[in-house]
């Protein structure tokens, strides 16, 4: 089969795919930005989800090889990490400069009437 021969090929189509199907949620559903022209926030957007990624495994290989966790543990404590660190660069520098305020924020005044 050839995808399972060209594995590393097979990895970053699907890398391809995922970010951008994740760009397209995260600036039209998530940040709510409808302008088009968007070929630099999607670079960031890039950059911030590899520097995500970079922090993973920063933290798995850390975890298992200085710490002796199971893979599996460390993989726990990175998630937290990658998540804050995805979420606030995609908020002050991805899409920047826009109305970043997440759809499911909901006010205080939205309930008191």
């Amino acid at each position: 089969m050839f995808w399972k021969e060209h594995y590393l090929i097979a990895n970053g189509i699907s890398f391809s795919i995922v970010v951008t199907w994740s760009f397209f949620w995260n600036k039209h559903w998530a940040f709510q930005q409808q302008q088009s022209g968007c070929a630099a926030q999607y670079l960031k957007f890039v950059m911030s989800t590899i520097g995500g990624i970079a922090i993973a495994q920063g933290i798995l290989y850390s975890g298992v090889e200085f710490l002796g966790f199971h893979d599996i543990i460390a993989k726990l404590i990175a998630g937290p990490f990658v998540v804050s660190w995805n979420f606030f660069m995609y908020r002050w520098w991805a899409f920047r400069g826009h109305d970043n305020a997440p759809r499911s924020t909901v006010t205080i005044s939205s309930y008191v009437q």
